[in-house]
């Protein structure tokens, strides 16, 4: 963080003291001293460890004038999300041309979207013959072309990090 003054520091420097409202999610350094004639002073940030997002208030006090921020504290990250399990169609499934076909995959544990890749090729190389980003774990298409397909899906964060992709199923458009 950075403590900022409206002058200069004095001769000796500027003593601000400094406190958190949750020092167990971010934990201040008891003081910071701006040095004579700067303006301002940087101190570090300890952040803890915490479950859910914690807001938490900083204050920062010099010659009886108190100033607060904010300062969000997020959960560290688990990890990547597992792979869901494909559940239909499955292994093989023949599906008539030009018929709806309903893709669906079990939900993961603290996944914010899905995306959900279809290609003619089991290596999904680029181009594909789609790529779709869903928050349900379902998703329904009825315009593939007649041919033997492969579609997978992995699951996403909040924050975007995606997940392991699931393994690869085989259907054929007739």
């Amino acid at each position: 963080g950075t403590v900022t003054l409206t002058s200069s520091a004095p001769a000796g420097g500027a003593v601000v003291t400094l406190s958190s409202s949750n020092p167990g999610a971010a934990a201040l350094p008891a003081s910071v001293t701006v040095n004579a004639g700067a303006t301002s002073a940087s101190f570090t940030v300890t952040s803890g460890t915490v479950t859910t997002s914690t807001t938490v208030t900083m204050t920062a006090t010099y010659n009886s004038v108190q100033r607060t921020a904010t300062l969000t504290v997020n959960p560290a990250p688990a990890g990547p999300l597992p792979a869901p399990a494909l559940l239909s169609p499955g292994n093989d499934a023949r599906v008539p041309f030009g018929q709806q076909i309903t893709f669906d995959w079990s939900d993961v544990a603290g996944a914010a979207g899905y995306t959900i890749q279809i290609d003619d090729r089991d290596t999904f190389s680029a181009p594909l013959i789609l790529s779709q980003t869903t928050t349900a774990s379902i998703f329904s298409t009825s315009s593939l072309a007649r041919a033997d397909m492969w579609w997978r899906v992995r699951a996403h964060d909040a924050a975007g990090n995606p997940g392991g992709w699931s393994t690869a199923r085989r259907f054929r458009v007739e």
